[in-house]
């Protein structure tokens, strides 16, 4: 079964990215630290940036 590599991508993609909204949610709301939801984010945020790396994307600022 050939399953398309952009839309496998696409969809890790969404899914760290909606990870980091439910705790960025959690900080609003007061259950999560500001420290936690820092960490929380730049490890999903790196994980987004690596997942492009090894797929042979440029990730510039």
């Amino acid at each position: 079964m050939y399953v398309n590599r952009k839309m496998i991508l696409n969809v890790a993609t969404h899914y760290h990215a909606n990870l980091i909204d439910i705790h960025n949610a959690l900080y609003a709301l007061g259950l999560r630290s500001d420290d936690q939801a820092e960490e929380f984010n730049k490890r999903h945020v790196m994980k987004i940036v690596e997942m492009y790396e090894r797929r042979g994307h440029s990730i510039t600022k």
